[in-house]
């Protein structure tokens, strides 16, 4: 049984096969506690607090990989999710039996893992014509699953057309150019491999820059990540892209952190969110992350700025108000 980098062992299981993934397919971390009688959350890289948290509460936690980019685009992405979403339903409890309740579950996540949990009751199943993606939204009800007692999204992308850090959107194509030949060259042998499910950019060497580094500084720096993803080039991006157009009456109760110093993401973007879930009737909670920037509950609270009291004021919270609605 492996054993993660914070000493939970854990149960590594094949939920969907893929021949073009360099690790057979996609891919559940299951980590159960003593007693696992209570429900099962699904997560997107939860780290190690929260995974500790829960699983002292009696919880079981279960991560879920998808297909990373730059081999696939959102659509394949969030096919991944929603397979993901429904192995854990009617596949995994099989696997334990007598020691989960699927029926009782939250889903959640941060950044991407953020715009993964709104997107699994938003998902959509991918399709192309003349070679560009298209769209047809079938959230997880459509798809005949039932929902998340809860959500809980951590500083989410909610809406493409705004910048990303600032900067205006540049086409893929054009930013491309930018690279020069031995960037370019580096970039063009990570598409040549197989597709990958996980990446551990903490061990990267960082005087080399692999393939993968290169592509992601790339669309990042260039604000062209959006229009790749969505295949879309440049905004205004499809509605179906943008989570504040998609969500209705019918999503589960959600809880949004907003990280107030966010420097990656427009907060407002998550305060936008929370408004439109209000008008739909859809039972949320906002809460305020003072000082925080992005990705910072991704990352150990020793790196936090001293003071930082985002533990016991935000991640805390967020959880209890998930689990409440668990019971």
């Amino acid at each position: 049984m492996p054993v993660s980098r914070e000493g939970h062992q854990y149960d590594r299981i094949l939920f969907k096969s893929r021949d073009d993934c360099s690790s057979g397919g996609c891919h559940a971390d299951v980590f159960l506690p003593a007693d696992a009688s209570k429900p099962a959350p699904i997560g997107e890289h939860e780290t190690a607090s929260r995974l500790r948290y829960l699983l002292e509460r009696g919880f079981a936690v279960v991560s879920l990989e998808y297909r990373l980019a730059p081999h696939v685009r959102f659509a394949e992405q969030r096919e991944d999710m929603l397979d993901g979403y429904r192995w854990v339903l009617n596949s995994l409890p099989d696997l334990y039996l007598g020691r989960l309740d699927s029926s009782r579950f939250f889903v959640f996540g941060g950044s991407a893992g953020g715009s993964a949990t709104l997107f699994v009751v938003c998902v959509h199943s991918a399709g192309r014509v003349d070679g560009a993606h298209h769209l047809q939204a079938i959230d997880a009800l459509k798809a005949g699953l039932p929902p998340a007692r809860a959500l809980y999204s951590v500083y989410p992308m909610v809406d493409l057309d705004k910048k990303e850090g600032g900067y205006p959107h540049t086409p893929y194509e054009v930013a491309l150019s930018t690279l020069s030949a031995a960037q370019r060259a580096k970039v063009d042998e990570l598409l040549k491999e197989p597709v990958s499910t996980g990446y551990d950019i903490g061990v990267e060497d960082r005087t080399i820059p692999s393939g993968r580094r290169i592509w992601v500084e790339l669309v990042t720096r260039q604000s062209a990540l959006n229009g790749y993803m969505t295949g879309e080039h440049l905004p205004p991006f499809s509605s179906t892209h943008c989570i504040t157009k998609l969500v209705g009456p019918g999503l589960p109760p959600t809880v949004l952190v907003l990280a107030e110093a966010d420097q990656i993401l427009d907060p407002s973007q998550t305060r936008e969110l929370f408004e439109r879930l209000l008008e739909s009737g859809v039972e949320a909670k906002l809460i305020v992350a003072k000082g925080m920037p992005h990705g910072a509950l991704e990352r150990p609270r020793s790196t936090w700025p001293e003071g930082a009291e985002w533990w016991d004021e935000v991640a805390v919270p967020a959880l209890e108000w998930a689990i409440a609605r668990c019971e």
